[in-house]
Parts: C-alpha cells; sequence; structure tokens
C-alpha cells in the first residue's frame, strides 16, 4: 500500500483488512516493498524513479526493507516524474514563446490552455498535482533529447539529487562491505530514457569513486513483488 510511513499507518491498514477479510492472514508493506522483491534476487539497492521516487534495500538479519528518500512530491522525491513535470512547467511559464513544440502542445493536452495564469489557476485546483504533472516528465526528456538548455539542466540536477540519496542509503546501511553492488531501476521514468538511467549512473560514480556497482532494470511488475510476499506468507522458502 501507499502512505505506510510508519507503524501507525501500518496498524490502521492490518485493522482494515482485518474488519474486511475475518480469520485471514494479513501482511501490509509499503509499495516500495513489492518493488523490491520484483527484482532480481541478487538486488541489493532498489532505486525507484515513478511519480514518485526512493531507494530501498532488504536488511539480511531482520528482513525489514529500509528506505531513503520517498519524502513526496513537497519535500523530496529528488529525479522522479513529478519533478521533472515541474520543471518542465516552471520552463513554459517563464518563457511559454520560447517553449518548444513538444512541450507546448503537452501543456495545452494537460491544462487546456496556455496562458500563464489560467495554468496556475488550473494546477492549485487539481486534487492530485503530484499524478497530473508527472505527465509532463516526456515532455522534459525529449526536449533533453533536443538538447533544450533547460531539460538538460533539469535531468543533469535532478539525477544527481536522486544519486546522493542513494549514495546517502548506501553509506547509512553500510552496504558497501558487500563488495559489488546490484543496483536496480524501478518506476515507469526510467521506460525508454535510458538517457537517465546514464546521468544517473555518472552521478553515482562522481559522488562515490570508490564505489563498485552495476545497473540492471526491473523486468517483472511490482505486483509479482507482491506475490512473491504472499507466498512467502504460507510457504517460508522463496521460490
Amino acid at each position: 500500500m501507499a502512505g505506510v510511513v510508519n507503524e501507525t499507518t501500518r496498524d490502521r491498514a492490518v485493522s482494515i483488512l482485518r474488519e474486511i477479510f475475518p480469520g485471514a492472514r494479513v501482511r501490509v508493506e509499503p509499495d516500495y516493498a513489492a518493488a523490491f522483491f520484483a527484482c532480481p534476487a541478487e538486488t541489493d539497492v532498489c532505486v525507484i524513479s515513478g511519480t514518485g521516487s526512493l531507494v530501498c534495500s532488504q536488511d539480511p538479519e531482520s528482513k525489514l526493507i529500509c528506505r531513503s528518500g520517498g519524502g513526496g512530491y513537497l519535500i523530496g522525491d529528488e529525479g522522479s516524474a513529478f519533478q521533472f513535470g515541474r520543471d518542465a512547467v516552471k520552463q513554459f511559464l517563464d518563457s511559454p514563446l520560447d517553449a518548444s513544440e513538444s512541450l507546448s502542445a503537452a501543456i495545452y493536452q494537460l491544462f487546456g490552455t496556455v496562458v500563464p495564469g489560467d495554468i496556475i489557476a488550473e494546477i492549485y485546483r487539481m486534487p492530485a498535482p503530484a499524478t497530473i504533472m508527472a505527465k509532463l516528465a516526456k515532455s522534459l526528456v525529449a526536449d533533453y533529447r533536443a538538447n533544450e538548455s533547460y531539460a538538460v539542466a533539469s535531468v543533469h540536477f535532478q539525477m544527481d539529487g536522486l544519486a546522493r540519496v542513494a549514495r546517502k542509503h548506501i553509506e547509512r546501511f553500510e552496504l558497501k562491505s558487500r563488495g559489488l553492488l546490484n543496483l536496480c531501476l524501478a518506476g515507469g521514468q526510467w521506460k525508454g530514457a535510458g538517457e537517465l538511467q546514464t546521468v544517473f549512473e555518472q552521478k553515482l560514480r562522481d559522488a562515490d569513486p570508490s564505489l563498485t556497482f552495476v545497473i540492471t532494470r526491473i523486468e517483472k511488475p511490482p505486483i509479482h513483488g507482491a506475490l512473491t510476499l504472499a507466498h512467502r506468507m504460507v510457504n517460508p522458502q522463496p521460490f
């Protein structure tokens, strides 16, 4: 489930599920746990970039999933689709006449207008601005490929932020002692945007030149990870 940020929210979710399914065996995990368990078995660190972003790994002793980042669009989510979408909107609002045709078209399709004041008003009326604005991430990546300066700056800034979250996570949970680390990229932002992986990898190497790692991309959908967890509830042996 999304929004499982502490034991209080976890206990509340468990209570609701037990009311709906009395007598059932219940386990509640944050949604990023499903992504982690959908990664290859040898994964040490999962780097998620979708509408939001975070970095997670599994403690080898407690088996708990540890995370870094994931503060939501108000206080974090570096390298997320929302952040790229926000940068795209800011660029359009600052210079609407200089915006690329693809960005202008995406703005109009999303907001139904290209008038800056109307766009701002529409954003503040949205019940879920992060999800809506994340849809502009593809336009920013397209502008990055076209070497638009704002998009190049955004990609490097956001990937640097996400790389720093990953590096701090590795330090915090002492993962470097494992030697060569296996990082798996999960989330829709990585799909079809190999440039982001290239920049992220370089930023991570720049942040810690002594860090040794390999990067792969998730191949199975997160639902597979959820099924893995469900299977382990009735069969402790991994499949």
